[in-house]
């Protein structure tokens, strides 16, 4: 399209009265009044004036009057000048002035040119009265009346183009007032659009920035377009190689028509309505950065080539407003920014919990965004997990916590968002996963906001608004992704802190478990108590254990007081068992999210809590390289079972194996005890002679039933009746053990020699030859002569036994002659003696007796002297009794030490 040369516009077009305003229909009246006065002064019969139109093949008629000087309407008469060269020729200035007979218009008729700026314009045609030829007479005067009409074309002309230009400069005054004052792009955009149109009188305009990277034009602005929404913003596809590119890169305006070739142009056209225009190129630093699209007026074909000046005039001004707005609008985006990352900073850092500042993430996006809903997702072993999902129901929330994303399965728009470290803006999310979601939530838009620590993606956060697709410029995402980035040093840091506390949570767990599990030997109570430890979980619900025994059967344990002991795996019936034995069998612990449980289920806690389906977690107890039992957890049916807590399970697995290996060992190491045992502590005859004999004997605590504590009583070869007790370093077999050796090296030695002395000192070098150093005994031995009465001993650091008389009422003690035995070898053990007269009662007991505790308060000696005044006259039975019991009931019924008592009372 060619634009119209003003000066010409003006003097042709301009002129015609159907389109005249007030200036023109003066004009218009002038040159009427030309014509008459020249019909008057020559006597005409009539006179006309002819135009030529733009592409100066036509003349048309534009003003004529009759012999009286009145208007006569020839707009709609014209001449093809093609079709007369005479005519032609006077239009081209080779014919000074043409007759009647000349133009083919008859006798009596002439016409001279019209000259306007030395361009002839028209012509001016008259006619002589009817048989006259005073139009042919006269066509020098007539000249001088053409001269007159260009005259007055010609100021009008002026006229119209210093009110052009007046409108021009008006018009770029109006442009630069408008929209310095405007600080939003956007806004400067939508002025620029509306004003560019209204400066040349058009009705329809577009403004488009290019969006390089993207390769898409994308609408800004319009003026006098209806359009909904999601066509406000519409992109066209970006063609650099494109002819219209081309001519607009060169600094100058491209025409758009909907019939054109190029796929650009007319989408251009397209977006002014389909209509024709001009493009207009919007220039920053010499590049081009913008497009305004401006319709033609209506009823023109082109723009004449003064209103494109103007409408590049207004490009120039509009691309330093755009680009002035646009710095101001990053400076304040800027300062925005800079506050919502330090209101964020100071959110995150109100909290170290990981939950509170996931919050802070997901609200803050929303903030920025405009999207309602924002959910976050974890990077844990290789998936993205769901953690947190704010602006939806709790049931979403909840499906959404237990959503993993695979980073590996497959090239989903999400996880590319999380492989790129670069925000993305998901429109139809590909992939089943990312189907499933945009499905299950109604996902429409989505931004991906990848959340980067040193380098590498920690989460994501995703934000939309349900059922709908909102438009997102790329500030705001710039925003969201500095949100991100500042974010996953904050969440990095409250994992660290929730990995510190939940690992000082398990410590404490654990702590708390071993020294549950530590306090306890038997294996029945043990199991008792590392079911109620683990119960106590948050997340389980009832626990198992199967144990290997050391003698090949199954013990099988479902809760505190709830076993059974089986000689194989096949009397294992309950699901939850069957599936347990495959940890049995192996390495490595077994999970099973949903296992039916039988309506008479082996666990009443489910069937109380209602709950048909158990999450299984099957933990192997090993030790020394070996599976010797597994523990089960149980919980609610689909939990799915967290890092942490498999983490803390298999921690207390392995410290109920270690506790349940060694309630293995300590029983199969009472149970040789316990053989020993029975041959230390003899069957004591209950008279022999003049004297009852009488024993206790109680351990400490059930799992120390075997214990150094001893006695004896066998006769002499002299016929005397030896009476021991003594007290062995140590507890358990090796206690036994060397119970049993000093035992019977006592009743060896015994045998030899005569003197109580003599015996201890043989078997202290004994001891302290055969046994280990931090092993010794202390020891009573005493040769009572059953007749006599008369008791000859020695004691090697024990207690010393007590004689109560009957005649005094008083209680002796038979105080130590010599150190303990075992210690150093070669020791001196002196020999004493003491007559038990009838009626006396002699008693022998072990530490366990005297330190006997209440608090702080033992029971002493002194507690030992009041029990046998308190039992004197009584058989000596009761006396060991009453002295068991005494002591007992001062420690508050538990024991901390063996008791062993023995008793001699002389009758009489």
């Amino acid at each position: 399209m060619k634009a119209t040369d003003p000066k010409e516009t003006e003097a042709t077009q301009a002129q015609s009265p159907a389109r005249a305003g007030e200036a023109d229909r003066e004009l218009y009246e002038r040159l009427r009044a030309i014509l008459a006065g020249a019909v008057d002064t020559l006597k005409l019969g009539g006179a006309s004036i002819y135009l030529l139109n733009e592409t100066r093949d036509v003349l048309s008629g534009h003003v004529s009057v009759d012999s009286h000087g009145q208007e006569v309407d020839i707009a709609g008469s014209s001449r093809q000048i093609e079709a007369d060269s005479r005519l032609a020729g006077m239009m081209a200035g080779q014919v000074a002035s043409l007759t009647g007979e000349q133009t083919g218009e008859g006798k009596g008729t002439a016409a001279v040119p019209l000259t306007v700026n030395d361009r002839i314009v028209g012509l001016l045609s008259a006619r002589s009265q009817e048989g006259g030829s005073e139009a042919e007479e006269n066509v020098d005067r007539l000249k001088l009346f053409a001269s007159q009409a260009a005259f007055a074309m010609e100021a009008a002309a002026a006229a119209s183009r210093w009110k052009q230009e007046a409108h021009h400069e008006r018009t770029l005054f109006e442009v630069s007032r408008a929209i310095s004052s405007a600080l939003d792009p956007l806004q400067v955009q939508r002025l620029v659009a509306e004003l560019m149109a209204r400066g040349v009188r058009s009705d329809r305009s577009a403004l488009y920035v290019i969006e390089r990277d993207l390769e898409q034009l994308r609408r800004r602005a319009s003026f006098g377009v209806e359009e909904d929404v999601s066509a406000r913003y519409a992109t066209i596809p970006f063609d650099e190689k494109a002819p219209t590119v081309h001519t607009l890169e060169s600094h100058r305006p491209a025409p758009v028509a909907p019939d054109s070739r190029e796929r650009l142009n007319r989408e251009l056209s397209e977006s002014i309505g389909g209509r024709r225009g001009l493009a207009v190129p919007l220039l920053s630093k010499g590049y081009l950065t913008a497009i305004a699209v401006v319709a033609c007026p209506e009823g023109a074909k082109d723009f004449r080539q003064d209103d494109v000046e103007l409408l590049m005039a207004i490009a120039a001004q509009a691309a330093v407003s755009i680009e002035n707005a646009s710095l101001y609008d990053a400076q304040n985006r800027a300062v925005t920014e800079f506050a919502a990352l330090y209101a964020v900073s100071q959110a995150l850092a109100a909290s170290p919990s990981l939950n509170d500042r996931l919050q802070v993430v997901a609200q803050s996006i929303m903030a920025v965004t405009g999207m309602s809903r924002c959910g976050v997702f974890l990077i844990e072993d290789g998936q993205a997990r769901g953690y947190l999902l704010l602006g939806a129901s709790p049931e979403e929330e909840e499906q959404f916590r237990r959503l993993r994303l695979g980073l590996s399965e497959r090239e989903t728009a999400m996880m590319q968002a999380i492989k790129t470290g670069k925000p993305t803006i998901i429109e139809q999310p590909a992939g089943r996963k990312d189907g499933y979601v945009a499905e299950k939530w109604r996902i429409q838009r989505m931004l991906a906001v990848p959340l980067i620590y040193e380098g590498r993606t920690v989460g994501l956060a995703a934000a939309d608004e349900p059922g709908k697709k909102v438009v997102l410029g790329e500030k705001v995402i710039q925003v969201a992704a500095a949100i991100g980035e500042q974010a996953a040093l904050a969440i990095q840091n409250a994992r660290l802190f929730e990995q510190t506390r939940q690992h000082a949570e398990e410590l404490g767990v654990l702590w708390e478990v071993a020294q549950v599990l530590g306090a306890e030997m038997e294996m029945e109570d043990l199991l008792d108590k590392l079911h109620e430890q683990i119960e106590l979980l948050p997340f389980v619900v009832a626990s198992s254990a199967i144990v290997r025994h050391w003698d090949g059967s199954l013990l099988v344990s479902r809760g505190a007081g709830r076993r059974s002991r089986l000689k194989s795996e096949r009397g294992l019936t309950d699901p939850c068992d069957r599936i347990s034995t495959q940890a049995l069998n192996s390495e490595t612990h077994v999970v099973e999210r949903e296992v039916p449980l039988p309506p008479r289920s082996e666990f009443p806690r489910f069937r109380e809590a209602g709950l048909d389906q158990a999450a299984l977690l099957a933990l192997p107890l090993r030790q020394r390289g070996e599976t010797f039992g597994v523990l089960t957890l149980l919980a609610p049916g689909g939990h799915e079972f967290s890092t942490a807590e498999l983490r803390l399970a298999g921690s207390i697995a392995s410290v109920a194996a270690a506790a349940l290996t060694r309630a293995q060992i300590f029983e199969r190491e009472r149970r040789i005890a316990e053989t020993f045992q029975r041959t230390f502590l003899p069957q004591v005859p209950e008279q022999v002679g003049e004297f009852e004999l009488a024993h206790q004997y109680a351990a400490a605590l059930d799992e120390a039933r075997v214990g150094g504590d001893f006695y004896d009583v066998f006769p002499t070869p002299d016929g005397r009746l030896a009476l021991v007790i003594g007290d062995v370093s140590g507890k358990g077999l090796n206690a036994a053990v060397h119970t049993a050796m000093a035992k019977y090296l006592l009743r060896g030695f015994a045998h030899c020699a005569a003197e109580p002395g003599t015996v201890l000192r043989q078997v202290n070098d004994a001891l302290c030859f055969y046994v280990p150093d931090n092993m010794f005994v202390t020891l009573f031995f005493g040769l009572l002569d059953t007749s006599s009465g008369l008791l000859y001993y020695a004691n090697a650091g024990h207690e010393p036994p007590l004689l109560w008389s009957r005649k005094t009422g008083r209680v002796r003690s038979l105080a130590s002659t010599g150190r303990a035995l075992g210690f150093v070898p070669g020791g001196e053990f002196l020999c004493e003696e003491a007559a038990i007269e009838p009626g006396d009662i002699l008693v022998m007991y072990t530490d366990g007796v005297t330190e006997a505790r209440n608090g702080g308060a033992l029971f002493d000696v002194s507690g030992v002297r009041d029990a046998v005044r308190a039992a004197a006259g009584e058989s000596a039975a009761r006396v060991a009794e009453l002295i068991e019991t005494r002591a007992r009931e001062h420690a508050g019924g538990r024991l901390t030490d063996d008791i062993a008592l023995l008793v001699a009372r002389r009758r009489g």
